[in-house]
């Protein structure tokens, strides 16, 4: 931050929620499919199980990559030149 520039507002708990909240959810999800598979010897449904838990970090990963494009997308050109 260099001198004149605004300081950014500071982030309430329940704004960290509203956008890590989804992140959160899909990763406790994926981790409770991912214990299943761990505990299902010799079933036929193990590699299943493992495939929705690997699609559920795929998806975090997903969520991110979306995150940042649209971030980059709506920045202006004045928000451009100060970086």
């Amino acid at each position: 931050m260099s001198v004149g520039e605004p300081a950014a507002p500071k982030k309430t708990n329940a704004q960290r929620l509203m956008e890590y909240g989804l992140i959160a959810a899909i990763s406790v999800w994926a981790a409770v499919v991912a214990l299943m598979a761990y505990h299902l010897d010799e079933s036929p449904w193990r590699w299943a199980f493992i495939a929705l838990s690997a699609g559920g970090f795929a998806t975090i990963g997903g969520v991110f990559w979306i995150r940042k494009y649209v971030d980059n997308l709506t920045k202006t050109p004045q928000m451009e030149k100060r970086s």
